[in-house]
């Protein structure tokens, strides 16, 4: 922000922005406003000179919502056949997840046949953990895990994720699925 005479500009997105005249003896308030437009602070300026500014500071909170859902198929599933697990992680944003990572322990009903994703890769046999890199806001991943059940009832399967940036809503990180 910078101001002229008794008028104020701002630079933004690489020009001049004029905020217009502002009437001497004004104080001006700069805000701190966050990501979700909630005004945090306020502080009063004002010059001897007679300018007058508005001023404001978007500070950014660095975050990213995860989220992950299972399904199986086929439910029900007879034994000895195959049963797939299908892991969906959305971002929800705001920000860009980094490092993220998926684990899923598999019930002991079911053998692991094969783990792909639609990004990133996965390793394990019992457990089956991905890393999935980074997922950017509005972005999915898909994990697909191909089973072989072992043994009849139901099979609880719960798998979970995480992200290395801050996640403020951590309780749509783990989903459950139980088979039968």
């Amino acid at each position: 922000l910078y101001p002229v005479s008794n008028s104020a500009v701002m630079w933004r997105n690489g020009e001049f922005i004029d905020l217009g005249v502002l009437p001497t003896g004004t104080e001006a308030y700069a805000y701190d406003i966050d990501n979700a437009g909630v005004v945090v602070g306020t502080s009063t300026t004002g010059s001897p000179y007679g300018w007058h500014a508005v001023a404001w500071t978007v500070r950014s909170v660095p975050g990213a919502d995860l989220a992950i859902s299972v399904t199986d198929a086929p439910d029900p599933v007879r034994r000895g056949a195959v049963l797939t697990y299908t892991l969906v992680v959305a971002n929800l944003g705001p920000g860009e997840a980094a490092s993220v990572t998926l684990s899923d322990t598999l019930p002991a009903a079911v053998t692991l046949l094969g783990a792909t994703s639609t990004q990133g890769s996965c390793a394990g046999t019992t457990t089956v953990s991905c890393s999935l890199g980074t997922l950017a806001a509005g972005g999915t991943a898909t994990v697909t895990l191909r089973t072989r059940a072992r043994t009849a009832g139901t099979a609880t399967n719960t798998a979970s994720v995480a992200p290395a940036t801050p996640d403020p809503a951590a309780a749509n990180n783990a989903a459950t699925v139980s088979t039968t």
